[in-house]
């Protein structure tokens, strides 16, 4: 009775387990994704892979933290590229952890980076654009031209412009907005936000940025998390801040006009809407949740649609996201599989055994 007892426990842990590794992995399919898109873009945000500095002060802890990292990472890009099929990956800055390491800390950190998206930059058909974050490039009072000119040499330019499907694809570094010792960057970049501003009535702008918008506090769930909730400026340059400057996030609503705003930074996630205007109409903002293991934050899908039935709203816009279980939930669950497996193995082992002894006390008793 204990043995059948044993059976069916571990069984019915091993179908639950199996069940629950289904549906993580089926997260990515496409009961949400639509054929009929233009184009599909999958988004991710903050990352924000350690290195050495941690291995340092943790030790042995340290790495296995980083390595569990990379592997959640890349199971997460592998399911992008073998379940989405996305057109382009864009990963919304704070690829790393810290902005000031050395090249040789700096090179590591890219090779671990070039493994984790190995099978999207070998497919020549997906576009990866990587922007750069706080933890990057740094904010505007850190961000010299050596490290901005390092980080475009191994991923890419930091203000983009892409036109596609009848859209353009505007990715751009708000960092140095609010002000930056890096004058040559600061002009930049508002050179690209006054580029933009330009050609907004010629398409619909899909804008991409690291920092968030302006909001007022209690908005978004990480608020609450916040102990300076304003920038911190020095010398007319950023060393802090979570959210871009009022006054410039208006610009940037009332100048460029996007359709839709994707940001990260925030860790947390939030969807917002920003009135137009002051009139019933709205700017979507989606700020992305970090992908980090403790966080779950999964990643998001765009996808456009031509939208033939109607006259007033030429595309339709969809916006998926696809969540994870964090890693500790999944270690927690491998650890309850790992434990009911052996219990299993030990009672399918226990029940031969007896079936043996029983067989064998039969046959005695038979002679």
């Amino acid at each position: 009775m204990k043995i059948k007892f044993t059976l069916f426990f571990s069984s019915l842990t091993s179908i639950f387990f199996i069940i629950f590794w289904f549906k993580s992995f089926t997260s990515f399919y496409s009961f949400q994704l639509h054929s009929n898109s233009s184009i599909r873009i999958a988004i991710l945000a903050d990352p924000q892979m350690e290195g050495d500095s941690r291995i340092l002060s943790q030790g042995i802890y340290g790495e296995m933290n980083n390595k569990m990292n990379d592997l959640y990472y890349k199971w997460i890009a592998n399911g992008i590229h073998n379940f989405i099929f996305p057109n382009k990956v864009v990963i919304l800055g704070d690829i790393f952890s810290f902005q000031r390491t050395s090249n040789q800390e700096f090179n590591r950190r890219i090779e671990r980076f070039n493994n984790i998206f190995e099978l999207i930059q070998k497919n020549k058909s997906i576009e990866l654009i990587t922007m750069a974050g706080n933890h990057d490039i740094g904010y505007g009072i850190e961000c010299v031209p050596f490290i901005i000119e390092r980080f475009e040499k191994n991923f890419n330019k930091l203000n983009i412009e892409m036109n596609e499907s009848n859209h353009i694809f505007a990715f751009l570094n708000n960092i140095p907005l609010d002000g930056s010792l890096n004058e040559i960057e600061k002009s930049k970049t508002w050179d690209f936000v006054l580029k933009l501003s330009e050609v907004t009535n010629e398409k619909p702008i899909i804008l991409f940025m690291h920092i968030p918008l302006y909001k007022p506090k209690g908005s978004c769930p990480g608020d609450s998390t916040l102990d300076q909730f304003e920038s911190i400026i020095s010398k007319n340059a950023v060393v802090e801040q979570n959210l871009l400057s009022e006054e410039n996030s208006k610009f940037i609503l009332e100048k460029i006009k996007p359709k839709l705003i994707f940001t990260g930074h925030d860790h947390y996630g939030c969807i917002y809407k920003h009135e137009k205007n002051n009139e019933n109409n709205y700017i979507f903002e989606y700020t992305l949740r970090s992908i980090l293991g403790d966080f779950g934050g999964g990643f998001v899908t765009l996808e456009i649609e031509e939208n033939s039935f109607s006259l007033n709203q030429k595309y339709n816009y969809y916006v998926s996201h696809f969540p994870f279980p964090t890693i500790m939930n999944i270690t927690i669950i491998l650890i309850w599989f790992l434990i009911s497996f052996l219990v299993l193995i030990f009672g399918f082992c226990l029940s031969i055994y007896q079936f043996i002894f029983i067989k064998k006390e039969q046959k005695e008793k038979k002679e």
